[in-house]
């Protein structure tokens, strides 16, 4: 049992202080205060986090770097929810990347980029500045491959060199077609091009 530390009379546990008036403190009263302390801690840090990001987010509302600096600039709300929203389904349904930018008037064209164990794509895709309202289209046309990995791999060449004793034609190149929201490549012969099944390596006709 404690004693006060005052008149040296014995205190019942439990009871914070003493008849001569003494308030007696514990141990666990210290741990409790602690560990008070460390939580409104914690809470004031992600307090502070949440503030931090909600300033850098009304300041920076995009993750894009160029729709921030335009918006910045003051181009309108609309706009940028259009080009943002574009950017997203284009990522979330071809799995294509922002890479750069370059403005030919009235558009605003994005160069985008998608990475393929066997090759590399770019392709653009466009946004009409002369309406709030327009939205952010694909340009299929402008694919721009590279198929360095593709061309110096060993097993691809082994299913060329059999397609073309098989078929007696001669391969020429490669090529990027979407079918569906799929990026997919194509090899090219004399007489057709094939499906490039790069799952089980082979050529698809």
């Amino acid at each position: 049992m404690p004693t006060c530390p005052n008149c040296g009379s014995y205190i019942p546990l439990g009871n914070h202080s003493c008849s001569c008036g003494t308030t007696i403190r514990y141990d666990d009263d210290d741990d409790y205060e602690e560990q008070s302390r460390r939580a409104s801690h914690a809470e004031a840090l992600i307090w502070l986090k949440k503030q931090a990001e909600a300033k850098r987010r009304s300041e920076n509302p995009y993750d894009n770097d160029l729709l921030n600096e335009l918006h910045h600039e003051g181009a309108p709300s609309k706009m940028l929810d259009k080009m943002s929203e574009g950017l997203w389904l284009l990522n979330n349904n071809y799995g294509l990347e922002w890479d750069d930018y370059e403005f030919l008037d009235p558009l605003l064209i994005f160069i985008l980029k998608k990475h393929h164990d066997y090759f590399d794509v770019k392709i653009r895709a466009k946004y009409n500045l002369e309406s709030v309202y327009n939205e952010v289209v694909l340009l299929e046309d402008t694919i721009i491959p590279d198929f360095t990995r593709l061309y110096s791999n060993d097993q691809f060449k082994k299913i060329v060199r059999e397609m073309e004793e098989r078929t007696g034609s001669k391969f020429h190149f490669c090529r990027v077609v979407i079918i569906g929201y799929e990026f997919m490549v194509s090899a090219v012969f004399d007489n057709r091009g094939y499906i490039v099944d790069f799952e089980n390596m082979r050529l698809v006709e």
